[in-house]
């Protein structure tokens, strides 16, 4: 099964045509996120929107990390990362509360502290997978996904 695949750095990526095709589909809805979002930006010069085009392309390169992994550790690597900055844009700008009938569910602090649960939830839930990372690997001797050893 390895066959088909063309496993890159020191086998820690699958590299083929359909990974190529994922990371060029992520990175081109991305780039129409961004492009469609400038509006948003420029409108709301109150705010600090300066840092959401970093968080964005940021979590773009996180889940085009995601796609590539070989290896639970990069696999777990990639979706901590994403997560992370998704709480931190939710955090920061979170739905906007003129066009809801119920502002009160959506003002700042609400935010806020849907984020840090959300973070406090992850948290927990990354340390189970770190624990059940580390009992694969005791059982199987490697952490890539078709068994191949990789060469130190």
């Amino acid at each position: 099964m390895v066959d088909f695949f063309r496993l890159g750095y020191n086998h820690y990526f699958i590299l083929t045509a359909y990974t190529s095709f994922l990371e060029s589909l992520i990175a081109i809805s991305g780039g129409f996120i961004l492009y469609f979002s400038i509006h948003s930006i420029q409108k709301n010069q109150d705010q600090h929107l300066m840092e959401y085009p970093i968080l964005f392309v940021l979590s773009i390169w996180f889940l085009q990390l995601l796609v590539l992994a070989n290896h639970l550790l990069i696999t777990f690597i990639g979706l901590v990362g994403f997560s992370l900055n998704l709480y931190v844009m939710i955090m920061m700008f979170g739905p906007n509360t003129n066009f809801h009938p119920q502002p009160m569910l959506l003002n700042a602090s609400a935010r806020h502290e849907a984020s840090i649960k959300y973070f406090y939830l992850s948290t927990f839930s990354s340390s189970l997978v770190l624990l059940s990372v580390a009992l694969f690997y005791t059982l199987a001797q490697t952490g890539n996904f078709f068994g191949t050893k990789s060469m130190n």
